[in-house]
């Protein structure tokens, strides 16, 4: 199922108990040509961003986990992961994203390119146009974001063996 599939849907407390996390709700998969990716604040990008470097050049496949907290259905986790990679471990601490309102993952490369030559103002609108759980286009560069509350999150590599296979960042 889809993140946004899931929130349609909309469970009753039956169906997600108390402080417990969905399974990963797919949100979009993206090209990381560059082989970094990077957890940021999109309307900050590139100011704090976490970047994991040393991937291979593949589609990662973004998914969150939604958590049951009361009435409210906060997301809990974010994550990229290389496609056809089952049960990553989770490694070590990358660093800490800061962000206002929204968390995204993105080819950093990519966006920094597209970032350069996008006036401002442009890439604002961008970020606003995606909503809570969209996706915002710089140029040609997908950033998969969803809103969170102001905060500083945990950034975590995610592992296949001993090989970085993405990341992922704890929201809750």
């Amino acid at each position: 199922m889809d993140l946004e599939q899931w929130f349609a849907h909309e469970p009753s407390v039956a169906e997600l108990a108390e402080g417990t996390e969905t399974d990963w709700l797919d949100h979009l998969t993206i090209e990381v040509a560059s082989g970094k990716l990077a957890v940021v604040d999109p309307a900050q990008f590139p100011i704090g961003a976490v970047v994991a470097a040393g991937l291979r050049p593949d589609a990662y496949e973004v998914a969150v986990k939604v958590l049951a907290r009361g009435r409210a259905r906060p997301i809990a986790r974010m994550r990229a992961l290389r496609t056809g990679i089952t049960s990553p471990a989770r490694g070590g601490e990358l660093g800490r994203v800061s962000v206002e309102a929204r968390v995204g993952i993105c080819d950093y490369e990519l966006v920094a390119e597209a970032t350069d030559v996008l006036p401002e103002e442009r890439q604002q609108a961008a970020v606003a146009s995606a909503g809570e759980r969209g996706t915002a286009t710089f140029d040609r560069a997908p950033v998969p974001l969803v809103a969170v509350p102001a905060g500083s999150f945990v950034v975590f590599e995610l592992l296949h063996g001993d090989r970085r296979v993405g990341v992922e960042v704890v929201l809750v």
